[in-house]
Parts: structure tokens; C-alpha cells; sequence
């Protein structure tokens, strides 16, 4: 018995093996088959598993020591990425999803993310924008809001960002094809003001910082619209505003903004729509 019974107790010492450090999963980010998708994600080291919480990760100078032992999970592989800056272990992350079969899940959809964060950081918008969309996509099928809302938040400012270079790079002339890219961006920022509001987020106070810069940004696409309008004009007049009804729309979210940034201590979003509204107000009163 005594044999046996020490096998056995060598046999749990030493076996942690890469499923037994389990990486939790919530349902809606799990997709199609949670068990295989588990497997992959799995830690093989007890140093790892410490600096990972959830679906967040913890980045600071023990990374790097462990991230060799953890080569083949695509978790590690992405945060790598974010560290260094280049798509090398975006690729591979995206490959093991890939060669795996596992592209419908949360997980997957971050590493398209990060491609879009990618792109966009090198100016290539419209590369940035095909994997936002892709992302969107699998965030929406699978329910996952949370995700879904930073998404549809950084897709939006993409678009923006994509405008604002456009025009600045053509002497600030503007096509139709640059400016059909703005009702775009404000689909993206409805929709994630819509689940911002939803009963899954409205109660969670770490969206209260979200609600406010997502009505910034509202209000940002309709003041840029009326000044690209404007400008391809030459410097006339124009009349976006003339009916005052989107001027309102306009004022109203740079108002909501600045009232409740200020309270809530969010003093850049503050700082940023009190300076909107002087530019509001100058477009409607120029000689005021």
C-alpha cells in the first residue's frame, strides 16, 4: 500500500498541469465550445495566473520573466503585444484561434480589437476600421456589452480621427466619400450610448466615466460636422445650425457633459466641453 500510496502523492504534487490552472470564463464571453476555448486558455505557471484577472490583465516588470513559459497562450500573446507595440504576437494569438476553430468568442474578438487600436495607431483607418467592424460583430452575436461598448466606442473615434487626418492632409478640403464616414461614427456612438443606458450597465458605476465622454463625443461629431460642412464651402456661412434644432442637440450634450464631469471630478471631459461650448456659441453669436 505504501508504494501506491506514494505515487499517488507524487502524482498530485506534480501534476499542475496546463488544465488544472483553470482561466475563468464568462459565459457570454465563452462562444461555441467553452471547454476547448478553456483548454487553450489555461496557465501553465502559478506566476502567470497571479498577474491575469478575468478577462483584464496586470501588466508590470515580472511580464516579461514569465511570459517565455506561457509562449503558446494566446492571452500572454496579445498582452505581449500591447507591451511591444508591434503585430508579431498578435499573429500568433490570432493563429492559435485560428488552427483551433475557435473564432466565436470574446477572446478572439479583443485580438481584432487590438489589430483596429493597431491601425489606427499608425494612421491606417480604413484597416483599422475592418476589424473594428469584425469585432463588433462577434461582441453583438455573442451579448457581450461590456466589450461590445469599448468597441463600438474606439470604432467611432477611429472614424473621427480618420476624417479630421483626411482633411488636414487635403489642405482642410473635404469629399463626400471622407464626410459619409461620420454617420458611421454616430451610429457607433448611439448604439454604445444605448447599452451604456441599458440595465446591465446602468448600474455599474465604472460605466459613469463611459456615459459621460460617449455624449462628449456626440456632441463632437455634430460641432465637426457643421465646420467640414462649412469649409468645403470656402469659408461661407452654411446653415447647418439654422433651425437651432441641432444646435440644441448639440449644446444639450455639451451641457450634460460639463455638468456632470464637474461633479463627478472627470475634469478633462470638463475642460473639453466647457471649450466646445465656447466654440458652440461663437459659430451661432460670431460677433458676440
Amino acid at each position: 500500500m505504501k508504494p501506491i500510496l506514494l505515487i499517488l502523492l507524487l502524482t498530485l504534487s506534480c501534476g499542475v498541469s496546463r488544465e488544472t490552472i483553470r482561466y475563468e470564463l464568462p459565459p457570454k464571453q465563452a462562444g461555441d465550445d467553452p471547454a476547448k476555448l478553456q483548454t487553450i486558455l489555461a496557465f501553465k505557471t502559478k506566476d502567470a495566473e497571479k498577474l491575469f484577472d478575468k478577462d483584464a490583465y496586470v501588466i508590470d516588470e515580472q511580464f516579461k520573466k514569465i511570459a517565455g513559459k506561457e509562449s503558446s497562450n494566446p492571452i500572454v500573446l496579445k498582452a505581449l503585444a500591447k507591451i511591444d507595440g508591434k503585430l508579431t504576437n498578435l499573429d500568433k494569438a490570432k493563429a492559435i484561434y485560428e488552427k483551433a476553430g475557435l473564432t466565436n468568442n470574446s477572446h478572439y474578438a479583443w485580438v481584432l480589437h487590438d489589430y483596429g487600436d493597431f491601425y489606427k495607431g499608425k494612421g491606417d483607418y480604413l484597416k483599422a476600421e475592418e476589424y473594428y467592424d469584425y469585432a463588433i460583430k462577434i461582441f453583438e452575436g455573442l451579448g457581450d456589452l461590456r466589450s461590445l461598448s469599448h468597441t463600438l466606442k474606439n470604432a467611432g473615434v477611429n472614424l473621427k480621427d480618420y476624417v479630421k487626418s483626411y482633411s488636414e492632409q487635403a489642405g482642410n478640403r473635404y469629399s463626400n466619400t471622407m464626410l459619409s464616414k461620420l454617420p458611421k461614427a454616430k451610429e457607433f456612438f448611439i448604439r454604445q450610448k444605448l447599452i451604456l443606458n441599458s440595465k446591465e450597465l446602468l448600474v455599474d458605476k465604472n460605466f459613469e466615466y463611459d456615459r459621460s465622454e460617449n455624449s462628449f463625443y456626440l456632441g463632437s461629431l455634430y460641432l465637426d460636422r457643421w465646420v467640414y460642412e462649412n469649409s468645403k464651402e470656402f469659408g461661407s456661412l452654411g446653415n447647418y445650425f439654422s433651425d437651432y434644432k441641432d444646435y440644441e442637440l448639440t449644446k444639450n450634450y455639451f451641457d450634460d457633459v460639463y455638468r456632470v464631469s464637474k461633479n463627478k471630478g472627470y475634469y478633462d471631459l470638463a475642460w473639453k466641453s466647457s471649450g466646445n461650448l465656447g466654440n458652440l456659441n461663437y459659430i451661432i453669436n460670431p460677433f458676440d
